[in-house]
């Protein structure tokens, strides 16, 4: 479960979120850097896909997630 919650990879797949900081959720929503709620790892599904990249690869760490993402050749890790 990702973020201690009941939260799984799949579902965010799906754009299912759950917020864990309202206070800075607010900022951004206020600052205009959210387009919109859990819809940021479906694009980057659907990017990969569009683009003929490997789709991006999501690893649950419990109190939070890792992802990776195709660059060209060369795969980035966060």
């Amino acid at each position: 479960m990702v973020f201690g919650s009941d939260l799984t990879i799949e579902q965010m797949e799906t754009g299912l979120s759950r917020i864990r900081n309202r206070g800075i959720a607010e900022v951004f929503a206020h600052m205009h850097m959210i387009e919109g709620w859990g819809s940021g790892i479906p694009d980057m599904f659907m990017d990969a896909q569009q683009y003929g990249l490997p789709e991006p690869i999501l690893e649950d760490r419990g109190s939070d997630f890792g992802y990776s993402v195709a660059a060209g050749l060369i795969r980035i890790y966060w």
